[in-house]
């Protein structure tokens, strides 16, 4: 069992900077953000962005010391059912 705390970091702080750009210059100027920790010992911490149609940047984390979690095995699981998704969309509109 995962213990996770997830969060939607957004894109940026004040809009009105971003007035009368179009998507392409936006999108340009979006960082990855950034993440947090962890809530509790033994779980993960998320944190991600929807920067777009086209993409989804994500922040994982979790400790060390915790020997249940993976930061890597978890971003593996997460690009799969990612995948996964897609082919379900895909197959749909078919």
């Amino acid at each position: 069992m995962y213990l996770l705390s997830t969060s939607q970091t957004p894109l940026n702080q004040v809009d009105s900077e971003m007035t009368g750009m179009n998507d392409a210059q936006r999108l340009r100027l979006t960082t990855a953000g950034g993440g947090f920790g962890p809530v509790a010992d033994r779980g993960y911490g998320v944190s991600y962005i929807v920067a777009g149609e086209d993409q989804i940047s994500f922040h994982i984390s979790s400790k060390r010391s915790a020997d249940n979690t993976s930061s890597k095995e978890f971003r593996e699981e997460l690009k799969r059912s990612l995948r996964d998704m897609k082919a379900l969309f895909e197959e749909k509109a078919k």
